[in-house]
């Protein structure tokens, strides 16, 4: 199993597992990642970064090419 510690908000959204919480509200997901916030705090903030950025763009049809410019535009991705 991963560890996350070292995880960036662009390494959550490309995570099957993160994205099994939050796009897809699995019961063992979310039970993970809210033991997980509790167990990492110096990483909550960038959890719940890259949480709000998932629930933001779930439910939208947009291009991967569009994301990628804002990452970069936001400084997420080098």
């Amino acid at each position: 199993m991963k560890t996350y510690q070292h995880y960036t908000v662009e390494d959550f959204l490309t995570d099957s597992w993160f994205l099994a919480w939050v796009k897809h509200d699995q019961p063992e997901a979310r039970q993970f990642w809210e033991q997980w916030q509790q167990q990492n705090p110096q990483q909550r903030d960038t959890l719940l970064l890259a949480k709000d950025m998932a629930e933001a763009l779930k439910n939208r049809p947009i291009r991967c090419l569009l994301i990628r410019n804002v990452w970069k535009w936001t400084g997420l991705l080098n």
